[in-house]
């Protein structure tokens, strides 16, 4: 996602999708985007984030992903859990008014 762009997984799971090469794809969020996530799961996929990843309603999980944070990761209306993989911080997890990130 570039340009400011904000989008919406709604109700989607994306797990380890390949490009024509045979490598499997990468999921980027850029400086001042914005990915939603509302019911999603996104697996087996790197993901660079330098914008904004906001669980916005239900049950929201990366799995088995390789995560680097630039941005924000932020549950405001959802539960987000990183579950397996790996997470590499230097920007911030955010949970709003009581909701949660599972680790």
């Amino acid at each position: 996602m570039t340009g400011g762009a904000a989008s919406t997984l709604d109700n989607v799971s994306i797990d380890n999708v390949t490009h024509s090469v045979g490598t499997p794809a990468g999921l980027t969020v850029d400086a001042g985007s914005t990915l939603h996530l509302s019911n999603s799961t996104i697996s087996g996929e790197s993901l660079v984030n330098s914008g904004t990843l906001d669980a916005v309603a239900g049950s929201n999980v990366l799995n088995a992903i390789a995560a680097t944070n630039l941005g924000t990761i932020e549950a405001a209306g959802g539960t987000l859990t990183i579950a397996s993989g790996t997470l590499t911080n230097t920007g911030s997890l955010v949970a709003d008014g009581g909701r949660t990130h599972n680790f």
